[in-house]
C-alpha cells in the first residue's frame, strides 16, 4: 500500500526507536517502510522539546544521509528578486547562514529560514 502523504511524528530519540524496543533492527525496518510508502509528500517531524524536555533527533534521521541544501538555496544573493507564495514579490536584503531577510513591495521586511522556504516551496527566484 502507498499513500499520497505520509507523516511521521515525534521522530526523536526514545520515541523512534522506542526506549523499550527489544529489536532495533525491526524498529529501523518499520521506519524504512513508513518513508517508502509516501507517493508525493513525506513529512517527518522532530520537535526540539517533547513533554517539556529537550530531545535529540532520532538516529534513524541521521542515518538517512540527506544530500544537503537544495541547489536553489545556494544560488541566492543579496538583491535577487523573489516571489513568495503568501507575501508576493520582494527583494533579498540580507543573507546570513539559514536566515534570509526580504523586503516586499509593501515596504515590509520579513526574516525567514531558507530551509523552510525551499522545503515547503514557498519561494521562487525570479529570473
Amino acid at each position: 500500500m502507498e499513500f499520497e502523504n505520509v507523516y511521521i511524528l515525534n521522530c526523536c530519540e526514545e520515541v523512534i526507536p522506542h526506549a523499550n524496543a527489544t529489536d532495533i533492527e525491526e524498529e529501523r525496518r518499520l521506519f524504512y517502510v513508513a518513508i517508502t510508502r509516501a507517493i508525493n509528500n513525506l513529512n517527518i517531524y522532530a520537535p526540539k522539546t517533547l513533554r517539556g524536555r529537550f530531545t535529540e533527533t532520532s538516529p534513524f534521521i541521521k542515518e538517512l544521509e540527506f544530500k544537503g541544501e537544495p541547489e536553489e538555496k545556494s544560488k541566492l544573493n543579496k538583491g535577487d528578486k523573489i516571489f513568495h507564495k503568501s507575501h508576493g514579490e520582494g527583494e533579498i536584503v540580507s543573507l546570513k547562514d539559514d536566515v534570509v531577510e526580504i523586503e516586499f513591495e509593501d515596504g515590509v521586511k520579513r526574516k525567514f529560514s531558507l530551509s523552510i522556504l525551499f522545503l515547503n516551496r514557498l519561494i521562487e527566484v525570479k529570473e
